[in-house]
């Protein structure tokens, strides 16, 4: 099994080295940090102000709204707190495939590296969950920078077999996420769409965070064969001859409405939905998923 190709290269690290990954919402954690918290406290940015009742700390008293108001207000102050961020990978069969140099689970590898690269350098702790045939591996978050050597060294070894039984996958998914703020998943999402929504849901209905990262290869999103082929599929014993040029306006059509389907539903249930086209290099994908988040990058 060649996996070479998963570890993101030096210039791919110094390319992000730069960026940062927020929050669209206040999240409580554990250590003082960048993110935003639902909890007010003495901290470096103000928030607002409330009026002073018995055993707040006066030090906080705005003088110059008692001056204008004639009553006592403390300003408020946002907490910034660390955040844990848990990454799922999918490495059933179906990632292994590649029109190119890279299969769709190196490019899944090389994306989970690079956001834990840049969650580490903002102190914030990282996790990974992988699975193939069958089997869950959780690698519990850390924010230790050694970690994201555990975290390459899980991909090291990760091959791409078994079915998605995304539904289920996702369920085991959302029993490790108690702790976490930020979810992350990473998969082709071949498979049954209805049980990878619903599970889906249930993922951000417990207030997390859910970003969704779908991963396809070029060829599947644009079907450029012509000659006659044998379709495979990866992860059932079954091929299909086709004469590629009688079903490409159909295939086009189709796999557009299931891209839009998949993209509308994560829209309306507050999950940011990525098209992660794996011949796009991957620090670029990183920095307009950074940049679309409104992320002040340095």
């Amino acid at each position: 099994m060649e996996t070479s190709n998963r570890s993101l290269s030096p210039d791919a690290l110094t390319k992000i080295s730069h960026l940062s990954i927020s929050t669209r919402r206040p999240i409580a954690g554990v250590f003082t940090g960048q993110h935003k918290s639902p909890h007010h406290g003495a901290s470096i940015e103000f928030a607002d102000h409330k009026e002073y009742v018995a055993g707040d700390e006066t030090r906080h008293i705005d003088w110059r709204v008692y001056g204008k108001a004639d009553r006592y207000y403390i300003k408020r102050f946002e907490k910034e707190t660390n955040i844990k961020a848990l990454i799922f990978v999918d490495a059933s069969a179906s990632m292994g495939y590649a029109s190119h140099a890279l299969t769709k689970l190196d490019c899944a590898a090389q994306l989970a590296e690079g956001l834990a690269y840049i969650f580490l350098k903002q102190s914030d702790g990282v996790g990974l969950v992988t699975r193939h045939s069958g089997s869950v591996r959780h690698i519990p978050a850390s924010a230790q920078t050694t970690h994201f050597s555990v975290i390459m060294d899980e991909f090291a070894r990760l091959p791409a077999e078994g079915t998605t039984d995304m539904g289920a996958w996702l369920q085991s998914f959302n029993d490790m996420v108690s702790g976490a703020a930020f979810c992350i998943i990473i998969s082709d999402f071949f498979c049954d769409m209805p049980a990878a929504y619903a599970a889906l849901k249930a993922i951000r209905y417990r207030k997390k965070e859910t970003v969704v990262f779908h991963v396809l290869d070029p060829y599947e999103l644009t079907f450029p064969f012509s000659l006659r082929t044998n379709f495979k599929d990866m992860e059932l014993p079954r091929e299909l001859p086709v004469e590629p040029l009688t079903i490409k306006r159909n295939y086009m059509r189709l796999f557009g409405e299931y891209i839009e389907n998949f993209r509308r539903t994560c829209l309306e249930h507050g999950i940011d939905y990525r098209l992660y086209d794996t011949s796009v290099p991957v620090e670029k994908l990183l920095l307009d998923f950074t940049a679309g988040r409104g992320v002040a990058n340095a």
